[in-house]
């Protein structure tokens, strides 16, 4: 798997913010240090308790940028793999639009590839076998194409189910 220049990025970013908010936590303590031992009374806790209010602070600031930047990461990770599946998936479509239009040209296709017309939808061909070797039909076949593993739509399961009950009839519709 390649690697998101985006979380590259944002990885540079936290890791100078924490350096740079790490470095600033180790100047505020020797700082703070090198005044007390410089002789300033050691009673005087208003250094160690504005120190520790800058340790907190600092603290929280890079805990926040931390969870921020995790987010971000998160973000950015989903969005590649949502546009993986989706080029994946229109990938799969593609070949199976493919493989509809050549399926009458391939071997153990049921019906001579000249008595095959192609409807699309909601079933992919109809087949007047026959018509061509005798010039008459013997057989009308209704025929879906499926690659891979997909399966039956409701409407061609509904159609299938018609068609093996002989729910099928000619109308002739005259203008």
């Amino acid at each position: 798997m390649k690697d998101n220049p985006d979380s590259k990025i944002g990885t540079i970013v936290t890791l100078f913010i924490s350096s740079v908010i790490i470095g600033l936590l180790i100047y505020v303590l020797t700082a703070d240090l090198w005044h007390l031992r410089s002789g300033l009374n050691s009673s005087d806790s208003t250094i160690v308790l504005k120190s520790f209010a800058v340790y907190v602070a600092l603290f929280a600031a890079v805990f926040a940028c931390g969870i921020s930047l995790g987010h971000l990461a998160a973000k950015v990770r989903d969005e590649s793999r949502i546009r993986r599946d989706a080029l994946k998936r229109s990938r799969a479509v593609l070949g199976g639009l493919a493989a509809e239009q050549v399926a009458p040209y391939l071997p153990d296709f049921p019906c001579n590839p000249a008595d095959v017309r192609f409807i699309g939808k909601p079933l992919d061909f109809i087949g007047f076998s026959g018509i061509t070797e005798h010039n008459r039909v013997d057989e009308i076949l209704l025929i879906e194409v499926k690659s891979g593993g997909s399966d039956l739509s409701d409407i061609e399961r509904q159609i299938r189910t018609a068609a093996e009950k002989k729910k099928v009839r000619y109308v002739e519709y005259r203008i």
